[in-house]
């Protein structure tokens, strides 16, 4: 009589691999669609990145005219509107509050300074403001020096890497 291996037919071997291989198929896709996973999951991170990134950029740039006494016109003030709008869909409601409130004090900085400059630079009048105006400066310059720290936690991938 014949055990073992040695007496299964060539019939037999071929329904062995065929049974088989339904699972190395089903095995081999698995793996497949984990990469595609991976790699959709990168390329969504990557692009998030490249839009926090510029939001950063458009920022910085902006609060550094208050650091240069370059005092941003309307157009770069409604244009920042624009920027703190899109940080709430990139960043959360609490982050976009905080880019908010820089457009809101640029807006007041640029009222009050429009008055003062339209009133004939009368120094009775800059005097009565220089407070706020200067209040508002100093609060520009010290977002910007927090600025990596604001937008640090979103940005930094190396504990995903």
């Amino acid at each position: 009589m014949c055990e073992g291996i040695s007496c299964t037919t060539p019939l037999q071997i071929v329904q062995i691999l065929s049974a088989l291989l339904t699972p190395a198929i089903a095995l081999m896709v698995a793996y497949v669609a984990y990469q595609q996973w991976q790699t959709n999951k990168a390329t969504l991170r990557e692009k998030l990145f490249e839009q926090r990134f510029k939001i950063f950029r458009e920022t910085q740039f902006f609060l550094t005219k208050y650091s240069q006494s370059d005092r941003p016109n309307s157009d770069q003030i409604y244009s920042y509107l624009d920027t703190a709008q899109r940080a709430r869909f990139f960043f959360g409601k609490e982050f976009h509050e905080g880019l908010f409130e820089i457009f809101i004090k640029a807006q007041r900085h640029s009222t009050v300074v429009r008055r003062l400059d339209k009133s004939n630079t009368d120094s009775l009048k800059w005097e009565e403001h220089f407070d706020e105006i200067a209040e508002i400066e100093e609060y520009m310059d010290r977002r910007l020096s927090g600025l990596f720290d604001h937008f640090g936690k979103f940005m930094d991938f190396s504990k995903h890497i």
